[in-house]
This record gives structure tokens, sequence and C-alpha cells, in this order.
């Protein structure tokens, strides 16, 4: 009887010491799980960050020096619109890499970059054509709108 208590004593013991075990294993692979999901979090702002200013900093500077710069003709006024194709490419590398550290196909990202590059030629073509005063060219190409393709 001794011995039968003693093997379901040392029994018991071992299934405690198992699951102590189990449950620090658990317990670690949780705090990995958490921790994992946190970066994926801050790197889901960061790309939400980084789109947001594609829009509302890159379109918007493009659209707001070149429509100042329309109507008064000044070079200081373009600042809005050299400053968004200044930082346009540092911009997408960013995105681009925080797109890749998350599994995501950036093939779109890419036909989006090309979307805003083609807007900046448009963009480039008008205040040439401001420079040049050639309103009714200007007025014209302004009038066809293609920043709204991109929006």
């Amino acid at each position: 009887m001794k011995s039968l208590k003693k093997n379901l004593v040392q029994t018991a013991l071992f299934l405690v010491m198992v699951l102590v075990c189990a449950s620090l294993f658990f317990t670690f692979r949780n705090n990995q799980i958490i921790k994992n999901n946190i970066e994926l979090q801050k790197q889901t702002v960061d790309i939400k960050q980084k789109t947001q200013l594609i829009v509302g900093y890159i379109m918007h500077g493009l659209d707001l020096g070149v429509r100042c710069f329309s109507v008064t003709k000044q070079e200081v006024l373009l600042s809005p619109y050299n400053e968004a194709i200044h930082v346009k490419d540092s911009i997408f590398r960013t995105l681009k890499v925080a797109l890749i550290n998350q599994n995501f196909p950036v093939s779109d990202l890419k036909i989006f970059e090309n979307e805003i590059d083609n807007y900046i030629t448009n963009c480039q073509n008008m205040v040439s054509l401001i420079r040049k005063d050639s309103t009714e060219q200007f007025k014209t190409l302004f009038k066809e709108d293609r920043g709204t393709l991109v929006w």
C-alpha cells in the first residue's frame, strides 16, 4: 500500500512538473506572439501614415504648388510642389520596405507610384507652360484634371 501511495505521489509530482513546464512554454510562446503582434501593429500604423503622406502631402503639394503658381507666377509658391517631388521617392521606398516586411505584394504599389510619376510629369508640363506664358495650353491641360485618376 505504501508503495502504491509513493507511486501515486511521484506520478502526481511528475504530472505537476510537466504541467508547470508546459505552462512556462505556453507563457513564453504567448509573450512572443504578443510582441510580434505589437510590432505588426506598429508597422501597420507606419504603412497607413506613409499612405496618407502620398495623398495628403505629395498630391496636395503638387496641386497646391501648380495652382498657386498659375495664379501668381511667383516661384516661391512652387515650394509645396518642389517639396512633394523631393520626398516622393523616399516615401515610396520606405512604404515598399514596410509592405515587404508584411509579405504584402508590392506590384500594386509600383502601379500606384507610376500613376504618381505620370501626374508629376503632367504638373511639370503645366509649370513649364505657365513659365512660357502659354495660358491657353495650360488651361487645356489643367482642365483635363489628370489628378483625378490618381485620387
